[in-house]
Order: C-alpha cells, then sequence, then structure tokens
C-alpha cells in the first residue's frame, strides 16, 4: 500500500479506496504526510477539505461520476467476498480514471485476470 500510495501522488488528483473506516483515515494521514490536501468520506462521515485534489474513502462511498486520474483500489482480494465482492468489482470495472491501481493479496490474481481480459 504503501508503495501504491506513492504511486497515486503522483498524478494531479485521485482516489484511495479502502474496505474499512480506519485505512480510509490511514489512508487520507498518508496522503496528506505526501504533501496533499485529502477528503475524506465514509458512509457517516464527510469531511470534504477546500481545494482537495485527493479522497480518502470506503468503496461504497465512490462517486463514479466524478473523472480523476488515478484511482486506487486497497484490499482488492475483497472482490471474492460474497457480501461486498460487487463494491470492488464495480470499481475495477467502473471507475472513472486514466489509472487504477490495485493493492492486495495474490490470491484475487486469476479473478483480476479474468475480469480484465
Amino acid at each position: 500500500t504503501y508503495n501504491a500510495l506513492n504511486e497515486l501522488v503522483k498524478h494531479e488528483q485521485g482516489v484511495y479506496l479502502a474496505p474499512l473506516r480506519l485505512l480510509a483515515l490511514e489512508g487520507k494521514e498518508e496522503l496528506e504526510t505526501r504533501g496533499h490536501l485529502c477528503s475524506f468520506i465514509t458512509g457517516e462521515e464527510k469531511e470534504i477539505v477546500e481545494n482537495a485534489k485527493f479522497t480518502a474513502q470506503t468503496i461504497e462511498t465512490f462517486n463514479y461520476h466524478k473523472i480523476v486520474d488515478a484511482v486506487l483500489i486497497d484490499e482488492v482480494q475483497m472482490i471474492a467476498d460474497e457480501n461486498r465482492g460487487w463494491a470492488w468489482s464495480q470499481a475495477l470495472l467502473g471507475a472513472p480514471a486514466k489509472n487504477i491501481i490495485l493493492t492486495g493479496s495474490l490470491d484475487c490474481r486469476e479473478i483480476i485476470e479474468y475480469i480484465c481480459n
């Protein structure tokens, strides 16, 4: 995730998607330590930072109508989860971004390759 966040901030704007509020908060803090203003959105919280070009949020709250340079989808192995996997599938296939960065367990590699082919 550390390297993926470094890749994300190479872009002018982007979104970090996490499965949990705590991970989204950690992502926000990491983006801020890299010198970027960052908004924070979960199902229960919405902290929009003026002039922020980055957002850290839980994956179910992702805005599919806002085009960004890059999206980092963390814990991509959750795509195989029978209850929440839809959110990872939707983000992988529908993120309105020029670049999609994935992090997670290699256990899901076959699923990701199948979807992307």
